[in-house]
């Protein structure tokens, strides 16, 4: 890269700046580790207390809380440097602070309940409402299993989605905030990809949740669930979490596609063609075939770039203004999903580029690609459906798919 670096060119918030700076520090060290993290599948608890230590998680935490309040843009900056380093930890910290975000909407009662007593408690999640949550008396009684919890061995809290049983048979999607005491984690992450950010499953059996600690998805897709009055000075807190859920799990993406640039630079810069069509000898850089992918992953990384940003700044523009509008919201599921996807192929252009050296388990490369595509085989970016219902949106029609 020439010219200055991209957090030098934008009047980014001190505190954005500060922890953009901490997480390209950090980058090189969560790199060193990866391989052995892999190995583990978990995190080190050492990179869990450097990014708490560098004061990453409390990003999006509310001010009244310590925590810096910042927003998405600001968020993206600092998980792109994150994901250059190590992937598992990027996507580690993505739910996080996703969390934070999410814990923020809550009521004033479950807020202290997770900071009152340790502004540093980080939480973990899982929303799909694969479990059951019946009502009783000041609460709810939530039983079931739920999969995929990324970093669930490093937080203290978890978000679970379930279905609330109404009268009548009725159900309606809820989420509800437990502390690590009431589930167990069961070990059966043993994967291809983001091997290292532990997303086990969990199980609670009949634990109760107090009325607090749940909200309904309705709640947190109206902009108005009962943290935007908390914090009403910062327009974060009445953005709907659909809308911008896809941000927390594309940034990290994003960040492997530079990482992954970074160790194709190395790869090219110190290798020589064997033979065959090109003719040995060659230095790698002098190639026309790898001069052409250098330059199409590097547009495809920027473009994601650039298309992120946008949609964070334009959704907390309109949350400070009235309201996330219905346009800006699928327009934000499809900067999301597509933003993903190229930096998914630039990793790809890059791979491929290298060969039968790019296999062996000690070059870095093929952990960012085995990464990439782990990370956008998420449903909450799913290419497929996001740009089904961004097209019926866009033709007019009402989308089949209500995410967002």
């Amino acid at each position: 890269m020439t010219g200055p670096d991209f957090t030098t060119r934008f009047a980014l918030h001190p505190s954005t700046r500060a922890a953009a700076e901490a997480a390209r520090e950090l980058a090189p060290v969560l790199r060193s580790r990866a391989a052995e993290a892999e190995s583990r599948r978990m995190v080190h608890a050492e990179t869990i207390a450097d990014m708490r230590t560098a004061g990453l998680f409390r990003l999006m935490q509310p001010e009244s809380y310590d925590g810096t309040g910042r927003a998405f843009a600001d968020y993206v900056v600092v998980a792109e440097e994150l994901g250059a380093g190590c992937p598992s930890s990027a996507w580690i910290y993505a739910n996080v602070v996703l969390k934070s975000w999410m814990i923020g909407m809550f009521p004033r009662e479950a807020q202290d309940d997770v900071w009152g007593a340790d502004r540093d408690t980080i939480a973990a999640s899982i929303l799909r409402p694969t479990g059951r949550s019946r009502p009783v008396a000041g609460g709810y009684r939530l039983t079931g299993k739920w999969s995929y919890v990324s970093g669930v061995d490093h937080t203290q809290w978890t978000i679970i989605g379930s279905l609330r049983e109404g009268a009548n048979g009725s159900m309606e999607p809820v989420v509800h905030l437990v502390p690590r005491q009431d589930y167990r984690i069961v070990d059966n992450w043993h994967v291809v990809g983001l091997v290292a950010s532990g997303s086990k499953d969990i199980v609670l059996e009949d634990v109760f949740v107090p009325e607090h600690r749940t909200l309904t998805v309705a709640q947190v897709q109206s902009g108005k669930a009962p943290g935007a009055a908390i914090h009403p000075e910062n327009p974060v807190f009445r953005v709907p979490l659909m809308s911008s859920f896809g941000i927390f799990i594309c940034a990290p993406v994003m960040g492997i596609a530079r990482g992954a640039l970074a160790c194709f630079l190395e790869t090219i810069g110190a290798r020589a063609t064997m033979g065959g069509a090109a003719g040995g000898g060659a230095g790698m850089t002098s190639l026309p075939t790898i001069q052409l992918r250098l330059a199409e992953a590097q547009m495809r990384i920027d473009a994601a770039r650039a298309t992120m940003l946008d949609s964070a700044v334009a959704t907390l523009h309109e949350a400070s203004h009235g309201g996330v509008s219905d346009g800006q919201r699928i327009a934000n599921r499809r900067a999301q999903s597509y933003s993903a996807r190229i930096s998914v192929e630039a990793v790809d252009i890059m791979f491929e580029a290298v060969g039968a050296a790019g296999l062996f388990l000690s070059q870095d490369l093929q952990r960012y690609w085995r990464d990439a595509h782990a990370g956008a085989a998420h449903f909450g970016i799913n290419w497929d459906a996001i740009r089904l219902m961004c097209g019926q949106y866009a033709a007019g029609q009402e989308p089949a798919l209500k995410y967002y």
